[in-house]
């Protein structure tokens, strides 16, 4: 009986599974390789079988014979809410596999923001090496610029939250106003570039303001047209826009955006776009601030040039184009990437906005926000209605897509 339950949990058949149980089975079953039900159900991405598993009392932390746990798998193939359900739970942490390694390294090797996120947030151990001697931090650089920026980020904020002199930055009521408008387009158009770029590294020419990415291996593999916004300096947390910077005026036209970033920021009375120069602002401005820039002035993405002391915050002047399919599905992690460094943001005015984005007319009905793709109006994958759900603080807890038939 015990066998039938695993391959009903497996297969996700959740209903089938519900009936069949009861004190008699094992829920420490393993099949072919050390794999407990809750394990596999994880890897396959079958969140309600994983939470219903872990409230009857599966056991969390089982290893397969690789040494994996449930919690490794989410982290090994991306499913954020299953690893958020293990967490929750107080799944542990810090078991390494066989390799040496924690969900928070695999987290990081694939890129998967949210769960990083919330392995920072549960404590995860970021001293533990590898079999190699790589650790966490190893294994965000990796990843590339903005991984490692966001998770350095994130490690600083959570070292913060441990002092009591400490506050979380709180930016303007119209700098929120906008990242919700335009800070999630600008953030997916950045993930699209993370998928062209992939870990190449980069090089700047002011004098033809063009970022240059490649390796030694294909050479130059792409060539960007760039503008400058400004500099942050890691160590006083300060920023320092590209309209102060004195080396700039060799530079015939550099700043022009940043002076257009400025020009907007004192006619809507922001001073996140107004002022040149701020002490002690968080990281996350820098991403906040290119995500709206790229998508309110429609280009390309913005990109982070990190250095040892100090890291430059540029814009990929082409043009992006208005009709770029924007699937729902490509919408939950910009919008993810945008919530982790501002928890300021209202989810559901930023979904509005998203609606609106790709042609769709929405409704309050107070706990959900209703989308209906508009008369003459091509959906991004054929999508007819989309209902997301919110919680009383406007966090988003669930999105149900309609499609045209």
């Amino acid at each position: 009986m015990s066998k039938q339950f695993f391959e009903l949990c497996v297969n996700n058949k959740l209903a089938e599974a519900k009936a069949m149980y009861n004190d008699s089975i094992d829920l420490g079953l393993t099949a072919l390789g050390g794999n407990t039900a809750l394990t596999l159900a994880a890897h396959k991405g079958h969140q309600e079988v994983c939470e219903w598993l872990i409230e009857i009392g599966s056991p969390l932390d089982a290893v397969t014979d690789k040494g994996e746990t449930a919690l490794i798998r989410t982290a090994i193939v991306g499913h954020p809410k299953i690893a958020l359900a293990l967490l929750k739970a107080e799944a542990d942490t810090d078991i390494i596999d066989k390799e040496g390694r924690t969900a928070l390294m695999y987290a990081l090797k694939g890129r998967q923001d949210e769960i990083v996120f919330y392995l920072v947030k549960c404590g995860a151990d970021i001293e533990i090496a590898d079999k190699n001697g790589k650790t966490a931090e190893d294994y965000a650089k990796a990843a590339g610029t903005e991984t490692h920026s966001k998770f350095t980020y994130l490690l600083e904020q959570d070292g913060n939250e441990d002092d009591d002199e400490d506050e979380d930055y709180e930016f303007s009521g119209g700098f929120i106003e906008l990242i919700e408008k335009y800070g999630f387009i600008g953030a997916w158009r950045q993930q699209q570039l993370n998928k062209e770029i992939d870990e190449y590294q980069w090089q700047l020419n002011w004098e033809k303001c063009e970022l240059l990415l490649g390796n030694a291996e294909v050479g130059v593999k792409f060539t960007f047209p760039i503008k400058p916004l400004g500099s942050y300096a890691q160590s006083n947390e300060s920023w320092w826009g590209a309209l102060l910077n004195t080396s700039f005026d060799k530079y015939p036209g550099i700043t022009s955006l940043a002076e257009s970033v400025t020009e907007l920021g004192k006619k809507l009375g922001v001073e996140e776009l107004e002022k040149s120069s701020f002490d002690g602002i968080p990281f996350a401005y820098m991403p906040l601030l290119g995500s709206v820039v790229a998508g309110y002035f429609k280009m390309k993405s913005f990109f982070i040039a990190s250095g040892e002391t100090a890291s430059f915050l540029l814009i990929i002047t082409e043009q992006a184009e208005d009709n770029v399919p924007f699937p729902p599905a490509e919408f939950m992690p910009a919008m993810s990437q945008i919530f982790q460094v501002c928890p300021q943001i209202n989810m559901r005015n930023m979904f509005k906005n998203y609606l609106e984005y790709i042609g769709f007319e929405w409704k309050d009905d107070g706990e959900n926000t209703i989308g209906t793709c508009k008369e003459g109006t091509t959906p991004p994958n054929g999508e007819k209605t989309m209902t997301a759900k919110f919680n009383e603080y406007n966090m988003l807890t669930g999105l149900d897509i309609g499609y045209a038939d």
